[in-house]
C-alpha cells in the first residue's frame, strides 16, 4: 500500500522587523504520514509561519528560485543602502532540536562567510545566534550552493576588522551597535 505524505506548514515563530531575528519553523504532518519520524521532521527546515511579511517574502523568493531571486535583497525599504547580499542560514534549535532557516546579510572574506548577530541592536542576542553557540554545525545556502559549515564568533582584532568590512556592506550595523550595551557578535562560517 502506497503511503501519501501530506505536509502542512503551520506557523513561523519569532516575528521581527530586522534581518537577524530568530525564526522557529515548524512542520506538522497529517494523515497517513503520521509514521514519519520526529527525526525526519527535525531535519527538514521549513519557512517560519509568523515572520513579518517582508522577511517571509524574501525567504520564500530565495527558496523558490534557488537563490536567483533573493540573494540580493533591497534593504532600502528599511533604511539600508540598497541591494545587499544575503545567504540562508540553517541552525538547530537548542530547545527543540528542530532545524530553523533564516536569511541574513553576509560578506565573504578570504573564503569565509561572515554574518552579524545584530537583531537590530536589541538588548539580547538573536535566538539563531544562541542556537549556533550551542550547536555550531550549520547549513548555509549562498544563491544555489548549499554546504555545511562550522560557526564561530570572531574576537579581538579579527572581530574589529570583520565588523568594519560588514559595516561597509550594511552601514546600519553601526547604528545597531550604538543602541545596545552588548557587543554584537560577528560570526564566521567556515566550510566543513
Amino acid at each position: 500500500m502506497q503511503q501519501i505524505r501530506t505536509y502542512v506548514i503551520i506557523g513561523l515563530l519569532g516575528v521581527g522587523s530586522i534581518l537577524g531575528t530568530t525564526f522557529l519553523p515548524s512542520i506538522y504532518v497529517q494523515g497517513d504520514a503520521a509514521e514519519t519520524s520526529q527525526a525526519e521532521n527535525k531535519n527538514t527546515p521549513s519557512i517560519p509561519a509568523s515572520l513579518s511579511g517582508w522577511i517571509r517574502d524574501h525567504l520564500q523568493h530565495y527558496l523558490d528560485s534557488d537563490g536567483a531571486d533573493g540573494h540580493m535583497w533591497d534593504s532600502s525599504s528599511i533604511g539600508g543602502p540598497g541591494p545587499v547580499p544575503t545567504l540562508l542560514l540553517t541552525t538547530t534549535s537548542r530547545r527543540s532540536g528542530q532545524r530553523q532557516i533564516l536569511p541574513l546579510i553576509y560578506g565573504e572574506f578570504d573564503g569565509k562567510y561572515v554574518v552579524i548577530a545584530s537583531k537590530g541592536g536589541a538588548p539580547k542576542h538573536p535566538g539563531w545566534y544562541r542556537n549556533l553557540v550551542a550547536q555550531p554545525e550549520v547549513g548555509v545556502q549562498v544563491i544555489a550552493e548549499r554546504f555545511q559549515a562550522k560557526a564561530r564568533t570572531a574576537t579581538g582584532e579579527e572581530r574589529t576588522v570583520l565588523w568594519k568590512k560588514m559595516a561597509v556592506i550594511y552601514p546600519p550595523y553601526n547604528d545597531y551597535q550604538a543602541r545596545t550595551e552588548r557587543e554584537i557578535p560577528v560570526v564566521v562560517l567556515e566550510r566543513e
